[in-house]
Parts: C-alpha cells; structure tokens; sequence
C-alpha cells in the first residue's frame, strides 16, 4: 500500500503473525500474517515496533505514516484440515493448472509428482506418485 497526498493513520488488530493457526486431523499450520513500513526513498522493511516503538508487531493504533512510504500487509494463511498426501490427485492437478500450486509445491506439500505432458500441459506422473506417497506412509517425510 503506497500512501499518497500526505500524511495516514494506521491501525491494527491481527492475530497469528508469530505462529499459525493449528491444522486439524494432520493438516498444515497456517501461514503468519505481519505488518511492515518500507519509508520513502528507503529499501528496508521495517516492523512496527522497528519503525515507530510500539509493543506488538500486530496490535497498535494511531501510528502516523508519510507521503511515499509503503505499508505491507500479509494476511494470516487458514490452517489446513486432513493430511495433504491423502488429497485427491486430480484435485491437486487442477491447482497446479490454476497456477494455485506449483509443480513442486504438489510433490512437496501433497505427494503428488507433476510433469509436462505431450500437449506441454501438467499431467499426474502416477508412478512417481505412488512412489512419493508411499515413502510418505514408511514415515520418511
């Protein structure tokens, strides 16, 4: 967010910038939120409490900020429910044909070995799955 025209307020209330919201029945903890400043003319982020002293990177009210600094702002992930290896392949084949999830991100996060087709678009290695998701089971991940 790059404010213009002069001087604005910010405000915060955000939850879960120093740890994630807990995954249930095997799934993922959830990604961390935060708030940075990057001043005008600078290339550091800064925190909050860097920036200005306050007390929590995520809770603070009132801070003033300048013409041509940037604030960033990352919402907290949701956590994830159930094992990701047990997803469902073509479901995870569909997000990375969305662009939601990489090649790698699948074979990593899901199990699931994704290679490029004769036509050049991703396709399931079932192979390589089972192989992926088998080693998973033994308790190798």
């Amino acid at each position: 967010l790059l404010v213009t025209g002069g001087e604005v307020t910010v405000s915060m209330m955000m939850d879960h910038v120093k740890s994630g919201a807990l995954g249930l029945f095997g799934g993922a903890t959830g990604g961390l939120g935060g708030v940075w400043l990057r001043r005008a003319g600078e290339r550091e982020l800064l925190t909050f409490p860097q920036a200005f002293g306050v007390v929590s990177p995520s809770k603070f009210a009132d801070v003033v900020v300048h013409d041509g600094d940037r604030v960033r702002i990352d919402s907290a992930g949701g956590a994830g429910y159930g094992d990701p290896a047990e997803r469902d392949v073509e479901l995870v084949l569909a997000d990375v044909r969305e662009g939601f999830v990489s090649a790698e991100a699948a074979a990593r996060e899901y199990r699931v070995a994704i290679r490029t087709g004769p036509d050049g678009t991703p396709v399931v290695d079932a192979a390589e799955t089972a192989r992926l998701r088998a080693t998973d089971r033994q308790g190798a991940r």
